[in-house]
């Protein structure tokens, strides 16, 4: 851990020292690398690095942050009382004693950046080579391969101290087709968590030939009549739809601030007896499962619909204190 357990208490307090309800320190260390092919050869190849620490303070309700990339102690402590001063006059306050987490049961997998550069350009080539005469309708191939290694620490005035090492990859090809007088895109990805490991079992032609298929099979579909009918979502397709029409409407800063339309509804019924929606970031290799949320809260299994019945809201520590419901880990 780059911060010292006895330097982040130090910190911590310090923002607690002009009262407020709840103090937090967010630590994070990033790094993605990127490989693009188009035309047949490596068009781009980039490096993203980023580290900072920000730090909040909630006093009366309000959101006092401030961040910095100068890591010092000197600078951290000074950045922390400023912050402190910002939001009310300074008192002794009660020194914060931290007490760390237990490491989460998802592993980081293995790490990106020790994979060399050339493999990653033969995953995106692979891809790319692999439709040479699959069909004269395909005018246009991109192949991308994108990974992020990244570190988090946070610290705050309930006394937890967390940590946790994430690892993200994304595999993805976009085909153009045309047959002259219509032009249609096919597009597939593959990713995950658990860095380089989620492309050891894949195959780049496999993901190439299925966005390829796509793109034909779309430019070849005639136009689907108006009206209503039923329809047939696959699973992915389903938790998509799910996740933009109800997954948003249960956040709890919505429903808190009455934006939501399920603001009120706890207990209520809200859907068919048949429907039944899950939060669980604790799925591993998913892209968006993780050990612990970016408050140090720990990741867990939410049902916020039970047969039609709304359960429970999706939570940050502004919410929880404002409110009074669960944490939730979100």
């Amino acid at each position: 851990m780059i911060l010292d357990p006895p330097l982040l208490e130090k910190i911590v307090s310090t923002l607690m020292s002009s009262g407020g309800e709840f103090a937090d320190l967010y630590y994070q260390d990033m790094a993605a690398r990127q490989v693009e092919a188009e035309s047949g050869q490596i068009e781009r190849i980039s490096t993203i690095r980023e580290r900072g620490v920000g730090l909040r303070l909630i006093h009366q309700g309000v959101t006092h942050f401030a961040t910095t990339v100068d890591l010092t102690r000197d600078s951290l402590l000074t950045l922390a009382s400023a912050l402190a001063s910002g939001a009310g006059p300074k008192g002794k306050g009660n020194k914060i004693q931290l007490s760390e987490l237990p490491p989460g049961p998802l592993p980081p997998g293995e790490d990106p950046a020790g994979v060399p550069l050339q493999e990653k350009g033969e995953l995106v080539m692979g891809a790319l080579n692999s439709l040479k005469g699959f069909d004269s309708r395909l005018t246009q191939v991109k192949s991308v391969y994108r990974d992020s290694s990244l570190t988090i620490c946070i610290a705050n005035s309930d006394g937890v101290l967390a940590s946790d090492t994430r690892s993200y990859g994304v595999f993805l090809v976009q085909v153009v087709a045309s047959d002259g007088a219509h032009i249609q895109v096919g597009y597939e990805p593959v990713g995950g968590t658990g860095g380089y490991s989620v492309f050891r079992d894949m195959d780049p032609a496999d993901v190439a030939r299925t966005a390829a298929r796509r793109a034909l099979t779309m430019l070849e579909a005639p136009e689907a009549p108006a009206g209503k009918m039923p329809v047939v979502l696959s699973s992915e397709a389903g938790g998509t739809m799910v996740h933009e029409a109800v997954g948003h409407g249960l956040e709890a800063d919505l429903t808190g601030q009455k934006m939501s339309v399920y603001a009120g509804k706890i207990g209520e019924q809200v859907a068919s007896p048949i429907v039944t929606v899950v939060d669980d970031p604790t799925w591993p290799g998913r892209r968006g499962s993780y050990n612990i949320d970016d408050e140090g809260v720990s990741a867990g299994k939410t049902v916020l619909v039970e047969k039609g019945i709304l359960k429970c809201y999706m939570s940050d520590k502004l919410s929880v204190l404002r409110d009074g419901i669960p944490a939730t880990g979100n």
